[in-house]
């Protein structure tokens, strides 16, 4: 696990170059612009000005050579002070052939150096103030390894998912739940969320190099001790440390695991009937392991027996788990049918009762109809009696089309038919009349004839609804007489 943490750098340097350049040419493009015009060219940009809070040395005077002197001595003590960190670290320490200087400020100085043509005069900021080549970003890769009791790599546990978070420590001085720092170097803590097989990885981004690191680890399984990099213990690490990997490893822990207590079917197979010759089929079947310490999981790797072709005398298929070598059965019952039995398939009305239209009222009658079932596997067509099936009457206190359903039950299997009649609306008739408006007349002298002018004569019928008539006769008819 022997990190190489230098790998990359030389292509993170010529990004930073590259940034340095065109932050160069933006501040120098206006000026030019404004000269071109025959117009005085505008102040230069100033770095202080820009980002004060970066840096608060004063513009260049008389006293350069002498600043410049204690510039060299400070960058030579944080030279020293950064080589003995990495020496801490265990990190290898890669110097320069001809200077005997760490190949890092070799890089440095001559990325400065490249830089020079580019650069406006001393009265302008130095590139290197916006970016300050030993503050730039880090672009680690983060690795998780898992292994066994006896150091051996292993794949990760089912399900496992491993978060990882890595972050500088911040302006205030501290790693705990501090925000992003707003500064022009950004966010400075990143997460990765690992989830996948054995040795899976990602990346984190906008790591500050020049300050110390700490990485923070969850999601660990249980039963797994966490070391980091070469085994290590400590998560924390110094400025300046820049690898290619921050290794996370996983490694079983000594506690003897819980034993296999039992198996049980929890849910039995979706195919539980079969004929003779056919194999016995899992499908649905769900088989749970329990633990001495009272867990339990469901499980998939057992064996079953009979795996053969089923014969009429197999009633139950064994199932057989082994873990840490101890081995556990449980059972579930089949049947299995020796030969083709007839199956019913269907039933119709192939004759329907003799009396199909009713009026309101009227009560059902099946006489007449005939029912027939039809089997599978060759069993022959059979005419049903009255006894053997059901019928359901519709309602008949009210007219329209009616279903009738006609219902078979045979060894549990239950098929059902339909036809149907029409009920048609009661007929309507008279049920009473009455005078409900007396005859004008209705005192008379002896011989003369009664006269039914002004009455009126109204009928009252079977449906409730009522009507005057005309077509009435009345008695008597004739002369009248003092008994009328």
């Amino acid at each position: 696990m022997k990190n190489s943490w230098a790998s990359n750098k030389k292509i993170k340097r010529i990004i930073t170059v590259i940034v340095a350049i065109a932050v160069m040419v933006g501040m120098m493009v206006p000026t030019v612009a404004m000269e071109s015009d025959n117009e005085p060219a505008a102040q230069p940009l100033v770095v202080e000005d820009t980002f004060a809070e970066s840096s608060s040395e004063p513009a260049a005077n008389d006293n350069d050579s002498e600043k410049e002197a204690e510039s060299s001595s400070e960058e030579a003590a944080t030279d020293e002070d950064n080589k003995k960190e990495q020496e801490d670290s265990g990190q290898e320490i890669v110097t320069d052939e001809n200077t005997g200087q760490p190949e890092d400020k070799v890089e440095e100085q001559g990325i400065k150096d490249m830089l020079t043509p580019f650069l406006p005069s001393l009265d302008t900021a130095s590139p290197f103030a916006i970016i300050d080549l030993d503050e730039t970003m880090i672009y680690p890769g983060v690795k998780v390894l898992w292994y066994n009791k006896n150091g051996t790599t292993a794949n990760a546990p089912a399900g496992a998912s491993i978060t990882a978070v890595l972050m500088d420590k911040g302006p205030q001085d501290s790693y705990a739940d501090w925000t992003a720092s707003q500064n022009r170097l950004g966010t400075s803590k990143n997460t990765e969320v690992l989830n996948a097989g054995n040795d899976f990885d990602g990346w984190f981004d906008n790591i500050i190099k020049m300050r110390s690191k700490k990485l923070v680890v969850s999601g660990v399984p249980e039963g797994y001790t966490v070391t980091y990099d070469d085994n290590k213990t400590t998560n924390e690490y110094p400025s300046g440390y820049d690898p290619e990997y921050f290794y996370i490893n996983l490694t079983k822990s000594e506690a003897e695991s819980a034993a296999l207590t039992k198996i049980e079917i929890t849910s039995p197979p979706s195919k539980t009937s079969y004929m003779e010759g056919e194999f016995f089929s899992k499908t649905g079947m769900v088989v749970k392991a329990t633990y001495s310490d009272n867990t339990s999981r469901t499980i998939t790797t057992y064996s079953y027996n009979p795996m053969r072709a089923l014969v009429e005398s197999d009633t139950q298929v064994t199932v057989t788990y082994t873990e840490d070598g101890v081995t556990k059965t449980a059972t579930t019952p089949i049947t299995v049918m020796g030969e083709t039995q007839p199956e019913l398939d269907v039933i119709y009305v192939t004759e329907e009762p003799t009396k199909t239209t009713y009026t309101v009222g009227e009560a059902f009658d099946p006489s007449g109809m005939e029912v027939t079932a039809y089997y599978l596997n060759g069993g022959e067509p059979k005419v049903l009696s009255a006894e053997e099936y059901t019928v359901s009457a519709p309602d008949m206190s009210t007219s329209g089309i009616k279903t009738v359903t006609v219902t078979y039950v045979e060894d549990g299997v239950e098929k059902s038919t339909t036809f149907e009649i029409i009920v048609l609306p009661a007929a309507v008739v008279l049920d009473s009349i009455a005078v409900t408006t007396p005859p004008v007349k209705t005192t008379y002298t002896e011989g003369e004839s009664f006269s039914s002018m002004g009455m009126v004569v109204t009928a009252t019928y079977s449906d409730s609804t009522t009507a005057p008539v005309t077509g009435y006769t009345y008695s008597p008819n004739g002369a009248l007489g003092t008994a009328d």
